[in-house]
């Protein structure tokens, strides 16, 4: 029996529970031997466990009838903002339309980040510290105890064969899985093809598809049209073929007394990525943005004084206090001490 044959032999004796799978998926890549001490704190993927949680978290149950799409929300995320907030809250609304089982959240490790800074000198938080503000943000709690939301550690290439293994072995377990990346609207561009920066599609490794949208954050490939039934097309995307419409109808959800559209589903696929995946775009009417970017955000930090942080930033990033909190110790730490 094969090494993909005895992990499914595994996890079929819990079928239905993701756990299990993800489980598996993680052992298979760490390495035997007199590393193991190493590697128990520094595992190439794991979760990223908040153990004040009073709830028992719980794991979502695979459909075996329909699509079971996991979502990786891959980026910097330095700091995590309300756009990514909303953008979360927004596919967690709509899981069902969107055929979302989970979503994992996986915050770029910090030499990766400073490698795309053009100033070296710009703030990166710690990845941990990115990771615990998305953890303690009290929106979130419902979807992180449901297991819907999953926050993960360890290195790029770790999270992705991590996630492209617990995938296989759904599907080798008679599901319909798909490992779908979601890149944010800025960084599909229509003047640079898919593997090249902003997107560089290619560095989340060979997954099933990525997936965007206009809902909470403008695009720069795609201006809403006037009205109903007037839908514009969203602009060709360098490197990828044309887009083309689905045929099916946009989907309806009701709320708040009335109905809405998750968007005109456009599709393409990225001609210069390894394995041509396709891009699934949403387009709505209107995004719901408010205009706040990380890069904004860094730029207040380096510059407003402590007395100043809450004002400014509290409406702008997640879990503000303990941003702020972390600040406070930088600061005392450049600062000379009395004599």
């Amino acid at each position: 029996m094969d090494l993909l044959s005895n992990d499914i032999a595994h996890a079929n004796t819990s079928q239905n529970n993701m756990e299990s799978y993800w489980q598996n998926a993680v052992s298979d890549f760490l390495p035997a031997g007199p590393f193991d001490c190493w590697f128990d704190k520094n595992p190439p993927a794991s979760l990223f466990e908040v153990t004040s949680r009073t709830t028992k978290k719980t794991w979502p149950a695979l459909k075996h009838n329909g699509k079971n799409n996991i979502l990786l929300y891959s980026g910097s995320f330095n700091p995590p903002n309300q756009g990514h907030l909303a953008t979360i809250l927004y596919l967690y609304k709509y899981r069902k339309e969107f055929d979302i089982l989970a979503m994992f959240v996986f915050t770029d490790p910090d030499d990766l980040i400073r490698g795309r800074m053009k100033d070296s000198g710009e703030i990166v938080l710690p990845q941990e510290l990115r990771s615990l503000m998305f953890a303690k943000e009290p929106e979130l709690s419902e979807p992180l105890e449901e297991g819907w939301l999953q926050i993960l550690l360890g290195t790029k290439e770790g999270i992705t064969q991590a996630l492209i293994s617990m995938t296989a072995l759904i599907r080798g377990a008679g599901f319909d899985a798909d490992l779908i990346g979601l890149p944010g609207g800025d960084k599909m561009s229509a003047c640079s093809p898919p593997d090249e920066p902003p997107a560089e599609l290619a560095t989340w490794g060979p997954l099933d598809g990525f997936l965007t949208l206009n809902a909470r954050r403008p695009v720069g490939f795609y201006t809403p049209g006037p009205g109903k039934g007037k839908a514009s097309v969203p602009i060709s995307l360098p490197g990828c073929t044309e887009w083309e419409r689905s045929p099916e109808d946009s989907t309806l959800v009701s709320g708040s007394g009335h109905e809405e559209s998750i968007g005109d589903l456009w599709l393409c696929k990225a001609l210069t990525i390894t394995g041509t995946p396709t891009i699934r775009f949403y387009a709505t009417q209107r995004s719901a943005s408010n205009g706040v970017n990380s890069t904004r955000i860094r730029k207040i930090i380096s510059e407003a004084g402590e007395g100043e942080l809450e004002e400014l930033l509290r409406d702008q990033v997640i879990s503000f206090e303990i941003l702020a909190e972390w600040l406070k110790k930088q600061w005392q730490e450049v600062q000379p001490s009395d004599v």
